[in-house]
C-alpha cells in the first residue's frame, strides 16, 4: 500500500505520459514499446498488448467491484437489514455501475473530476472525525511512530520474501494478491493520471504520484488501524478484531458504533463507499473505452458507446465471479489476468529505458552544438573586437531568429523535399527554438535545431564598452 504499489501505477503513468506528449504518440500502452519495434506498434503486436491491458483493468475493476459490494451490502445490512444474498449484490452492482455509467458519459472534465473531488472532501472530513472523536492524542503518536516503523522496515521488507519460512494462507491470499491487484490497476490508474498530468515534468509527476497518495494512506491505515486497535486492547471489544479476521465487510462499521452519533456517521461511510467504487468505475470505463478506440487523440476520451459497453461488461464480469464463488474467485481473477501484464510491464520498462537514454544523448549531442558563433568577419582589429564583445539582447535574437534561421531552415527543407525525403520544420517559439527533421522509417530521425541560449552578460560588456570606442 506505500511506495511499492504507487511506484506500478506511477512508471505506468509516466510511460503513457510521455511518449504520448513527448512524441505524439497514441496514449495506449503499446506506445511504450516504439523504441523496440518501432512502427509495429499501430499493428498486431501493439494491439495485443493493449488487448492484454484491457483484460487486466477489467477484471482487475470486477475485484474491485465486488470487494465494494460486499461492503455495501454490510453497510445496508446494519443500517435497514438488508439480506447478504447474491441478488442483492448483483442490483448493488447495477446500481453502482449505472451511476458510474452516467458519470463516464459526462467525460473526464465534467463528470470523473467532479465525483473525485467529492470523494477526496467526504474521506477527508470521515478521516477528521475519527481522529478528533478519538483518542487524538494516542491517535497522532502511533502516526508517527507508525511512519518511522515503515520507512524503517522499508528496506529489508521490500526484500524480504519469506524463504526460511513456512509457505501460509495468508501469504499467498493476501500479499500475492495485492500484487497482483496492483499490476492489474496499473493500466487503468497510470493512464488516468497520465491524462490529467499533461504540462508536468517527470520530476514533479513522479514525486506527485508517490508522494502525495503514500501520505494519505499512511493517515488512513495509521488512524482508522489504531483506533481500532486501541478498542480491542483497552475497551474490551473482542468481538472487533475477531470480526476482522470472519468478516473484513463488517468491521469498519462495527468501529463506528464505538463513536459519538453512530448511525448517521455509518450512513455517511456507506454513501461515501458508494461513491468510491462509483468513481474508480467510472474512470475505469473511461480508460477502457479510450484503450479500445486506440488512443489515437491524446485530450480526448472514448466514444461514449464504448463507454457504456464496458460499463456493463464490468457489471457483467463482477456478477459471474461473485456467483462462481465470492472472494476467493475475485482473488483468483486478478492474480490470472494480471501475470502476462507483468511481462509487458518489463517491455515498457525496457523501452522507456531506451528512450531515456537517446533523449539524454540528444541532449548531450545539443550542447555540444551550442558552441558561441566565431566572428570570422574581415575588418580591423578595432572591428573585430568591437564584434567579440557584443551580446546581443533577446530582442537582437528574436530578428535574427525570423529573419535569417527560419528562411534558411524552410530554404534546406525545400531542397530535401524535391529530393523525396521526409522533412519536417518545427517552429517552437515556447521553447525558443526552430528544427529541421528527417524521418528515417523506423529509424530514429535526423533532427537538426537552432536554439536560443540565455547567458549572464559578462561584467565587461555591462559598462559601455563599445561607447568609449
Amino acid at each position: 500500500w506505500g511506495l511499492h504499489g504507487w511506484g506500478v501505477f506511477a512508471f505506468v503513468g509516466m510511460a503513457l505520459a510521455y511518449f504520448a506528449y513527448r512524441h505524439n504518440l497514441p496514449l495506449a500502452l503499446r506506445s511504450a514499446l516504439y523504441p523496440l519495434i518501432g512502427k509495429r506498434i499501430n499493428g498486431p503486436i501493439g494491439y495485443a498488448v493493449d488487448g492484454f491491458g484491457i483484460i487486466a483493468t477489467v477484471f482487475g475493476l470486477g475485484a474491485d467491484m465486488g470487494f465494494g459490494v460486499l461492503h455495501l451490502n454490510s453497510g445496508l445490512d446494519y443500517l435497514f437489514g438488508l439480506p447478504h444474498t447474491q441478488w442483492v449484490q448483483v442490483g448493488l452492482i447495477t446500481l453502482m455501475m449505472g451511476a458510474a455509467i452516467l458519470v463516464a458519459i459526462a467525460g473526464v472534465d465534467k463528470g470523473v473530476r467532479v465525483m473525485s473531488d467529492i470523494n477526496m472532501l467526504l474521506a477527508c472530513a470521515l478521516l477528521l472525525f475519527v481522529l478528533f472523536a478519538g483518542p487524538t492524542q494516542h491517535l497522532l503518536n502511533t502516526l508517527v511512530q507508525n511512519i518511522g516503523d515503515y520507512l524503517g522496515a522499508l528496506p529489508t521488507k521490500s526484500f524480504d520474501v519469506y524463504a526460511y519460512d513456512k509457505p501460509s494462507d495468508w501469504l499467498g491470499g493476501w500479499t500475492v494478491f495485492y500484487w497482483a491487484w496492483w499490476i492489474a490497476w496499473s493500466p487503468f490508474v497510470g493512464l488516468f493520471i497520465a491524462r490529467i498530468s499533461r504540462g508536468r515534468t517527470i520530476r514533479e509527476f513522479v514525486f506527485g504520484v508517490l508522494l502525495i497518495p503514500l501520505g494519505f494512506t499512511l493517515a488512513w491505515m495509521s488512524i482508522f488501524g489504531n483506533s481500532a486497535i486501541d478498542q480491542v486492547l483497552n475497551h474490551g471489544m473482542v468481538a472487533l478484531g475477531q470480526s476482522a479476521i470472519d468478516d473484513p465487510s463488517r468491521t469498519l462499521y462495527l468501529l463506528l458504533e464505538t463513536y459519538p452519533w453512530s448511525r448517521t456517521v455509518i450512513a455517511v461511510t456507506v454513501f461515501i463507499s458508494f461513491v468510491f467504487f462509483v468513481t474508480s468505475a467510472d474512470s475505469g470505463t473511461v480508460v477502457l473505452s479510450t484503450l479500445s478506440a486506440r488512443g489515437n487523440n491524446a485530450d480526448e476520451d472514448g466514444p461514449k458507446w464504448l463507454r457504456v459497453f464496458w460499463g456493463a461488461m464490468t457489471a457483467l464480469v463482477t456478477s459471474a465471479l461473485l456467483f462462481s464463488g465470492s472472494i476467493d474467485a475475485l482473488k483468483s481473477a486478478v492474480v490470472l489476468t494480471s501475470l502476462p501484464f507483468s511481462l509487458i510491464l518489463l517491455l515498457m520498462m525496457w523501452g522507456l529505458h531506451k528512450a531515456f537514454y537517446l533523449e539524454s544523448q540528444k541532449k548531450i549531442a545539443q550542447m555540444h552544438s551550442l558552441a558561441p558563433v566565431s566572428h570570422a568577419r574581415r575588418g580591423g582589429w578595432r572591428q573585430r573586437l568591437s564584434q567579440a564583445v557584443h551580446f546581443p539582447s533577446r530582442d537582437e535574437v528574436y530578428r535574427f531568429m525570423d529573419t535569417t534561421v527560419r528562411p534558411a531552415i524552410e530554404e534546406v527543407s525545400a531542397v530535401f523535399r524535391e529530393k523525396g525525403l521526409n522533412v519536417v520544420t518545427q517552429p517552437d517559439p515556447a521553447n525558443d527554438n526552430v528544427s529541421l527533421e528527417i524521418g528515417h522509417g523506423e529509424e530514429h530521425p535526423f533532427i537538426y535545431q537552432v536554439q536560443m541560449r540565455g547567458y549572464f552578460t559578462p561584467s565587461f560588456a555591462r559598462g559601455g564598452f563599445g561607447k568609449k570606442e
